[in-house]
């Protein structure tokens, strides 16, 4: 709320369509205040995060992007709140535990989209401080399916900083799980049958 020399009042919610041109004079007293009607949860940022539909079609549009274009969108993309199905997915890897197999992986780190596996990777690199999290990981073949990633990955070209990114990340988590003492503790031959 503005409050001109004049005792002219401009209040937000009744003069929307004035401009600070439309007002001569200077203002003897600013006010701010919280919005009582303002609920964030309905700004853009949530309700694109929160929707996993509109998700889907984000990472659609880096398939469909130009190479010079997919950095300046994925840094727009990351000033959106994380996405909550696919955190959670990460977080209780139901999916996983549930089915027991090599296709629920594929789902939740497809190598086919590399945009949405660095996103993938970003969330778990996140969730690798939680040791009773990262023992169950790499029990559900989570290690396996990284490395599985990192083997399929279409890596003819790299045209763009966003790929090198995901080529970075992808065995910097290699190498924090390699050094990880649980992996350790896992049998290298069964490693081995898993991944080939």
């Amino acid at each position: 709320m503005l409050t001109l020399k004049g005792r002219t009042v401009i209040d937000p919610e009744t003069d929307d369509d004035k401009y600070m041109k439309d007002f001569s004079g200077l203002f003897s007293e600013i006010q701010i205040r919280k919005n009582p009607n303002y609920m964030p949860w309905h700004h853009p940022k949530y309700l694109l995060s929160e929707n996993q539909a509109y998700f889907e079609k984000i990472f659609g549009m880096f398939k469909t992007s130009a190479a010079e274009k997919l950095d300046q969108l994925y840094a727009l993309f990351q000033k959106l709140p994380v996405n909550k199905t696919l955190k959670e997915s990460f977080e209780s890897l139901q999916q996983v535990k549930e089915s027991n197999n090599q296709e629920a992986w594929s789902e939740l780190l497809d190598p086919t989209s590399m945009f949405k596996l660095l996103y993938c990777v970003q969330i778990i690199s996140g969730l690798t401080q939680d040791a009773a999290w990262l023992q169950t990981f790499i029990q559900y073949g989570g290690f396996q399916q990284i490395v599985k990633c990192l083997i399929e990955l279409n890596l003819t070209e790299v045209d763009s900083m966003l790929k090198l990114k995901c080529l970075k990340d992808l065995i910097n988590l290699i190498i924090l799980l390699c050094n990880d003492q649980l992996l350790q503790q896992v049998p290298h031959d069964l490693l081995l049958t898993k991944l080939f």
